[in-house]
């Protein structure tokens, strides 16, 4: 015999976002971010392929089938990437998991929808460039002002490192160890793993440059 129970979509959605996500999992608030957009876009899709208000919506709704009529309408109508398209799949398994673990009942459901594989899709080689190219580079940045000098240490400190730009954005003062015998930065990567880049001596010359500039300018910045 069916179960003619329903969830109420309501009932677990605050804690997978504040507690689950921010607290158990651990996730940055860059990655945090995606799972509400792919949660709110299945949900106004449900509500309008269903007929159905928004917040008449249950779990229930939500199985496999619709899922993968979701996905296939965000790639094919909405233009996604298969790139953005794996990634909504990523976060609604995210939700399923976590479902699965709070409510038994509907694990069978959640089972179907964590099974969905993730479209395969063509991994464009990324280019190197060549040591002309690389000095072309580090020659465009010329002069003493401080812009000058900032551009350079972050391009020597990209290439030293090989940082994510965000990676870098997120350096602070006390991550920089430039006096010591082993000159090295703290990087804060993704899920908030660390590790530790020493660094080339012309790196930590540009930096040190830039550093007495910009405390000489405004030391309390």
């Amino acid at each position: 015999m069916k179960n003619s129970k329903t969830h109420s979509i309501a009932d677990y959605m605050q804690r997978f976002f504040i507690s689950y996500l921010t607290l158990q999992r651990g996730l940055a608030q860059n990655t945090i971010a995606a799972y509400p957009d792919a949660m709110k876009l299945l949900l106004r899709f449900a509500a309008e392929n269903l007929n159905k208000h928004l917040e008449m919506i249950c779990y229930e709704d939500l199985e496999h089938r619709l899922i993968l009529s979701f996905l296939d309408s965000i790639e094919q109508k909405d233009g996604n990437s298969i790139k953005t398209r794996n990634a909504r799949l990523a976060a609604i398994k995210t939700f399923f998991r976590f479902l699965a673990k709070e409510d038994p009942v509907l694990l069978k459901q959640c089972q179907q929808i964590c099974a969905i594989p993730s479209k395969k899709c063509e991994s464009k080689v990324i280019d190197d460039l060549d040591k002309n190219e690389l000095k072309a580079i580090f020659n465009s940045v010329d002069g003493t002002h401080r812009d000058s000098l900032r551009d350079n240490a972050l391009l020597l400190l990209l290439y030293n490192t090989g940082a994510r730009a965000q990676e870098v954005v997120d350096i602070t003062l006390e991550d920089i160890q430039l006096d010591s015998s082993a000159p090295q930065v703290l990087i804060h990567g993704k899920g908030k793993k660390q590790r530790r880049c020493p660094l080339w001596p012309e790196t930590v010359t540009a930096v040190k440059t830039y550093f007495d500039y910009r405390h000489s300018q405004n030391p309390d910045e």
